[in-house]
């Protein structure tokens, strides 16, 4: 990761521009439509729009001035988003000395992965705090906090801090030999490739959704959405490889795997609401819900991409 905005490596200053550009251009074209004729989903863009401006400050604020903010931003986002996930659930399923436990761990976790400790980093959560979680629970807690507390809250970490904290260790990787950019390129392109993934899966099932995939789940998704995602984000990651290390067929690889378990993450995250009667995990973000909301695709492809990075550049 670089020292600052003015030095950021030329890759990720391209992902930035278009970005800027993109947003530019549908904040000019929604309003302009909006002095013609005014609907629901027009105003539900616009309001989209007015995040995703807010998103793309908070990057510049966070990730383009000092690696320091970087670390913290994701250190803060894993937190808030477990108080987002741990708030759905009562005292009786979840006692505060286990949120406490937890909290704890979320802070040691992307202390490691911003000093690049890559095995405590896969090992902290699944092992030490299955571990030291259950034997707390056994001890002081109720006896079906076994069933309750231990698995919703190592299942709250597992999605709202480990990917997370793979995009921390990301960034503070070693510089890939004989690649001239940073790991903050690769950083941008992936956020880059599963933001506009989400994107990609709302345009293409309005468009062209006939068939659902899953229902049950969200009615919404279909399997049109779903490949036509697919397919864009691939070949976005193909026309973006200049900025990464990748060959064309790793890009292609990364675009699809992606596309895939971006889709899923977002699925997972829809079922959680579902079986909690939630419309959203929350309204922090307006026009996209709670920040778990935000970061559904994140949970499971952001592991992913990490550990493709890994066996391909760090042998």
């Amino acid at each position: 990761m670089t020292d600052g905005f003015f030095t950021i490596d030329p890759g990720a200053q391209k992902i930035l521009l278009i970005v800027l550009s993109i947003l530019v251009f549908f904040t000019v074209l929604f309003y302009t439509w909006k002095q013609f004729k005014r609907f629901a989903l027009l105003d539900e863009m616009i309001t989209r729009t007015h995040s995703w401006w807010a998103i793309f400050v908070l990057y510049i604020v966070f990730f383009c001035i000092h690696p320091m903010l970087g670390y913290f931003g994701l250190a803060a986002l894993g937190f808030a988003t477990l108080k987002e996930f741990f708030d759905k659930f009562p005292e009786s399923k979840l006692p505060q000395r286990v949120r406490f436990l937890a909290y704890i761990f979320v802070l040691v976790q992307f202390a490691l992965a911003s000093a690049n400790q890559l095995v405590p980093v896969i090992g902290l959560i699944p092992i030490v705090y299955l571990t030291l979680v259950t034997i707390w629970v056994l001890l002081f807690e109720k006896p079906e906090a076994v069933m309750t507390a231990v698995p919703i809250s190592l299942w709250g970490l597992l999605l709202c801090v480990f990917g997370l904290s793979h995009l921390s260790l990301l960034l503070a990787m070693p510089k890939i030999p004989d690649y001239v950019g940073t790991t903050s390129s690769l950083f941008l392109y992936y956020l880059f490739l599963t933001q506009f993934n989400d994107v990609l899966q709302f345009c293409w099932g309005t468009l062209l959704g006939k068939h659902k995939i899953a229902p049950q789940i969200s009615p919404k998704k279909t399997w049109e959405g779903f490949l036509g995602a697919a397919v864009t984000t691939t070949v976005l990651a193909y026309l973006l490889r200049d900025i990464t290390p990748f060959s064309v067929t790793q890009s292609l690889v990364v675009g699809l795997v992606l596309a895939v378990t971006g889709y899923f993450g977002d699925l997972n995250i829809s079922a959680i609401k579902r079986n909690l009667s939630l419309k959203d995990m929350g309204n922090v973000i307006p026009g996209h819900g709670g920040l778990l909301d935000r970061i559904d695709s994140i949970t499971f492809s952001s592991i992913v991409y990490f550990y493709l990075i890994l066996y391909w550049f760090y042998k």
